[in-house]
């Protein structure tokens, strides 16, 4: 049995005309609605579904599309409450992890500072750099340019807890590492830095020449204490440390003052240059005030910057002075001689290796490691000493007389990017 291909009527095998549309049918067999489709060389179907096939499907297609319908309103009058809630928590979740993320990335600190202390037309200043771990510049200071003169305005002060702090012309700033953005500028220091200590919520410095004791808030810089002077024959701070209930400030000539924590009245003052020769607190003022002079085989002039860094330096008692050879090479050998007026007795001497006006400059340039003394009565010391920005004591086998103190260059640490060796101060003690 064949089907009229225009309405699908039943007809029989040999019926060229359809008794129901009356319609001519060609000699080729209709395929009924059930028989397997076939398709052309371009793939597609030549099956001509019947109307009432067409209308099946048609019908199947719209129930799945309304069950699809009612399925979705049902999930979402009963699912919808808690699906949006947890969107939101999702969106907080995500809104606090970029938050914190943020402040993650403000904390964190560059992976080096880089204090560049310059001298230029008489003018003193510093570039400061913060450097990522991976080399690159984040942030640039450069400081106020100050008139150069024998103590050094502009100061590395150093790192807590995320901040950098330095001095320029008596001003303390506190910069964030992370961005090197001003936090706060306190212009009441007024002194030239020398020594710091803090604790979670202050920071205490001295200066040489005063301020004494400088007290200032961590968090907004607000000065909290000043006093220019505790004890009138004790000068040039050089160390505080900060005790349970006391701050204890340490003086270059080996004197004390002790502070209340608290109120910071004066609880006591030592002058250790009344101690016994060859003790911790040595004199040094005989012998210091009874030389005669200085000298060396070379020093380093820098007339660029209006600098000698002559001999005579190193009993300055300043850490913005020094003496530094001019031999080529790193100065193995060089060496310098202090001359007393007349024969002195003496237990050692105390030494600051390299250039202490900054541990920028400390690096750069190159320290003594290994040294050898001689003294006049033909003893002979040698000393190995720590690559440290600290003064260094070197305590003789025995007690010797002598006029002259010489200290000879055997080995160095090398400087990260000048060959010259620099000593800042020598302080000879009974």
């Amino acid at each position: 049995m064949k089907y009229c291909k225009y309405c699908g009527n039943p007809m029989g095998d040999r019926d060229l005309f359809c008794k129901k549309c009356g319609k001519k049918q060609d000699n080729n067999k209709i395929n009924r609605p059930s028989d397997q489709p076939t398709s052309n060389r371009s793939g597609v179907s030549n099956n001509n579904k019947s109307p009432k096939s067409k209308g099946l499907i048609i019908g199947i297609i719209a129930g799945v599309i309304v069950l699809l319908v009612v399925l979705g309103v049902a999930a979402f009058i009963f699912l919808g409450k808690d699906s949006s809630e947890s969107g939101r928590s999702k969106i907080e979740v995500s809104e606090r992890k970029t938050a914190k993320d943020k402040e993650d990335t403000s904390d964190e600190e560059a992976c080096d500072v880089i204090f560049d202390y310059q001298i230029k037309d008489n003018k003193e200043y510093a570039v400061i750099t913060g450097v990522s771990e991976d080399g690159d510049k984040v942030w640039e200071i450069e400081t106020a340019h100050v008139e150069a003169a024998q103590l050094q305005m502009v100061s590395e002060v150093g790192i807590i807890d995320g901040d950098y702090y330095y001095t320029e012309d008596g001003t303390l700033i506190c910069i964030r590492i992370s961005d090197g953005k001003n936090e706060w500028t306190n212009v009441e220091f007024g002194g030239s830095f020398s020594a710091l200590a803090y604790d979670d919520d202050l920071i205490y410095l001295s200066g040489y020449f005063g301020p004494d004791l400088f007290v200032v808030s961590r968090k907004d810089g607000e000065t909290v204490f000043r006093q220019e002077v505790f004890d009138e024959e004790l000068y040039w701070p050089i160390s505080i440390e900060l005790d349970k209930d006391e701050i204890i400030i340490e003086f270059e000539e080996g004197g004390t003052v002790s502070v209340d924590r608290n109120n910071y009245e004066l609880l006591s003052s030592s002058n250790s240059s009344k101690g016994e020769p060859g003790s911790s607190g040595s004199s040094l003022t005989d012998p210091y005030m009874r030389i005669s002079g200085v000298s060396a085989t070379s020093w380093l002039s820098e007339p660029q910057y209006g600098i000698d860094h002559v001999p005579n330096n190193v009993i300055d008692k300043n850490n913005n002075t020094n003496w530094v050879e001019d031999a080529k090479g790193q100065g193995i050998g060089e060496y310098i001689v202090i001359e007393f007026d007349s024969m002195v007795e003496l237990s050692g001497f105390n030494i600051k290796p390299g250039l202490q006006a900054s541990g920028d400059l400390f690096n750069k340039n190159s320290r003594p490691k290994d040294i050898t003394v001689l003294l006049s009565d033909g003893s002979e010391f040698s000393f190995t000493l720590t690559d440290s920005m600290t003064d260094q004591r070197c305590d003789f086998a025995k007690v010797c007389k002598t006029n002259t103190l010489t200290v000879i260059i055997k080995s160095v640490y090398p400087g990260s990017k000048y060959e010259d060796t620099a000593i800042t101060e020598i302080i000879p003690y009974k």
